[in-house]
């Protein structure tokens, strides 16, 4: 798949300054009375995600938008996809002085999401070890996402890792059973403890 150019990654570093607010949520949107009511799997419920700004009011790209975006789309199939990006950049709009960032995010993301759909579904890619199949996914994301892959990727490729690690340890058979579970207990105290309770 085609990188983002280097004016594309600089611009992404332009965005993820220092200094980060709190979140903003969809309860911060108003009523968008264009588009119909929320299909049913979403009614009632709170969004996953958010669109995190800085204390400048920019917008920053974390995975938070990300899982934003996978909010509305965990409705597919109830409706169709461009009524579902319809309502991510009714929110975008409505919540971001400035959306072009927000809306390349979520270019990027969509674009990002077909091609792994498309890689996957593949038979000869599906029978990969797993291993390789996690750095299939991570070249995928520096394809479309450039530099910003790892500030929203970062946390969830790191317990990939250590996942991979553990199931080695696991199942090498010359490793007694107290050998094994010091080496578990040490691949364990390594992660960060951002990751540790992730995992949890």
């Amino acid at each position: 798949p085609p990188d983002v150019d280097a004016g594309d990654r600089g611009a992404a570093r332009d965005l993820a300054p220092a200094r980060v607010s709190s979140p903003s949520t969809l309860r911060d949107a108003p009523v968008i009375a264009e588009l119909p009511p929320l299909p049913a799997s979403l009614a009632g419920t709170r969004p996953d995600g958010a669109l995190v700004r800085d204390t400048d009011g920019r917008f920053v790209p974390t995975h938070d938008a990300l899982d934003l975006f996978d909010y509305f789309f965990s409705a597919s199939g109830e409706e169709p996809d461009a009524q579902i990006r319809a309502r991510i950049e009714a929110v975008i709009a409505a919540q971001l002085d400035d959306p072009a960032p927000a809306l390349d995010l979520l270019n990027r993301y969509l674009g990002y999401r077909a091609e792994a759909r498309a890689l996957f579904a593949e038979e000869n890619a599906a029978a990969l070890p797993l291993e390789r199949r996690l750095q299939r996914i991570r070249e995928l994301r520096r394809a479309h996402f450039g530099d910003l892959a790892e500030a929203l990727f970062a946390e969830e490729e790191e317990r990939w890792r250590a996942d991979i690690e553990r199931l080695q340890v696991m199942h090498d058979p010359a490793l007694a059973d107290e050998e094994r579970a010091a080496r578990l207990a040490a691949l364990d105290a390594e992660l960060p403890e951002s990751v540790r309770e992730a995992r949890d």
